[in-house]
């Protein structure tokens, strides 16, 4: 059988990196049905945390120069066996402990690209007490300034008639009545905001989904025009944007994105769009569909348009010509499932993601380390799991109350 000729630590770690096939993720749910023992062990090593506490535990294994040799065979070993599996790799009275150690060696590997686990102790280290994604909430501002902390309890809120919750309950009670009663309210402008450490998402009142990232504003009206959809973006999002036709002429209705320095339009799509005031771009990441990406015009409107097709993204830096290149989707819209996902990507950029979501201050002491990371994690961790994970033996990180200090 297939699954006598593949070793389960590597359909592990291909199923926790998703990257595993239809046909070997059949022959690992076989061998988690073959026996209770081993589904329990299957759903132990897929819960995160106790993945992290796992790799923790070797890692304590080989701090020394006899635990070096140790990791360094082991490393090679499940290394060959990843590139190349063999016939003999399937053991029938295998070790669950040994299953445990190959996926925390190779999830090792994988998220934290190329560290040197032979040169001592731990780089990242907490001084004081852990931090927690924040719990404040998302605050909606009403056209007439009054500001509502929205449940943490819900996901994101929903505009019509009423302003709801996705349960259905009323965002504002009798209150609602204020709004439903103006004539106009194409011009009725709401304003969402989401802290440091929090996300949300609001459904507008054409059916279009956004998912607000950690410390962005969204601008909006209660009800669109018929001639165009426009809203206002600061920081990071990610839209879901419904067709609507007009039913006048019968043609499309134009929904605009508009940022600093940049206009978006499109007609029915999803795409990122990632635009904070303090980062030097705003990049445009398209995943279905088809969006027209310009500059703002000085006075108004846009200026020639860059065409995006899907897995394609747009860099505007708002001095040159937009850049256009390929990309992989996933690391830019994984924030809206609740995910950190690195694909090389540079020290500095996760230093902001963190930073953002743990609502810390990043404090570089010889400058910014030039190594880069490759794996996902759970943004619901604690900060300092977190850091483990993202354990290089070349840079030292150190928590003091709400800064992050990198020597």
């Amino acid at each position: 059988m297939e699954s006598k000729q593949t070793d389960i630590s590597v359909l592990i770690f291909k199923k926790l990196q998703e990257t595993i096939t239809p046909t070997e993720l059949t022959v690992l749910e076989q061998w988690a049905n073959s026996a209770p023992e081993n589904r329990m062990l299957l759903d132990h090593i897929l819960k995160e945390e106790q993945l992290i506490t796992d790799v923790k535990s070797f890692d304590d294994l080989w701090r020394d120069s006899i635990g070096a040799n140790r990791y360094k065979k082991m490393e090679q070993a499940v290394l060959s066996q990843i590139s190349t599996p063999t016939r003999n790799l399937w053991r029938k009275w295998m070790s669950y402990a040994a299953i445990i150690a190959g996926i925390a060696i190779c999830t090792g590997i994988w998220i934290l690209n190329q560290r040197n686990l032979m040169k001592g102790e731990h780089a990242i280290t907490a001084k004081t007490k852990d931090a927690k994604p924040e719990g404040n909430s998302a605050v909606l501002t009403l056209s007439d300034g009054r500001e509502i902390n929205l449940s943490t309890t819900q996901e994101g809120i929903i505009i019509s008639d009423d302003i709801l919750y996705g349960d259905s309950s009323a965002v504002l009670g009798n209150e609602t009545e204020s709004i439903k009663d103006r004539s106009d309210l194409k011009n009725y402008q709401l304003k969402l905001a989401t802290p440091n450490g929090v996300s949300y998402r609001v459904t507008l009142a054409d059916g279009t989904q956004v998912w607000l990232n950690a410390g962005s504003t969204l601008y909006y009206p209660v009800k669109f025009g018929d001639a165009e959809r426009i809203v206002e973006l600061q920081g990071e999002a990610y839209f879901d944007v419904t067709s609507k036709t007009n039913k006048r002429t019968k043609s499309k209705v134009p929904f605009i994105v508009k940022t600093n320095g940049q206009n978006v339009r499109v007609i029915g799509t999803q795409f990122n769009i990632s635009a904070y005031e303090e980062d030097a771009e705003t990049l445009t990441t398209l995943v279905e569909g088809k969006v027209a990406v310009g500059k703002s015009a000085v006075k108004g409107g846009t200026r020639k348009e860059t065409i995006l097709k899907p897995g394609q993204q747009s860099i505007n830096n708002l001095a040159n010509d937009i850049l256009v290149k390929q990309v992989d989707v996933t690391p830019f819209i994984a924030w809206k499932d609740g995910l950190f996902y690195f694909k090389n990507t540079p020290f500095e950029e996760i230093m902001k993601q963190i930073a953002r979501w743990y609502n810390v201050e990043v404090i570089y002491k010889k400058g910014i380390p030039k190594e880069t990371f490759t794996g996902k994690m759970n943004r619901s961790l604690s900060l300092s799991s977190v850091l483990e994970l993202l354990n290089v033996s070349n840079v030292r990180v150190h928590i003091e109350g709400k800064k992050l200090i990198v020597n």
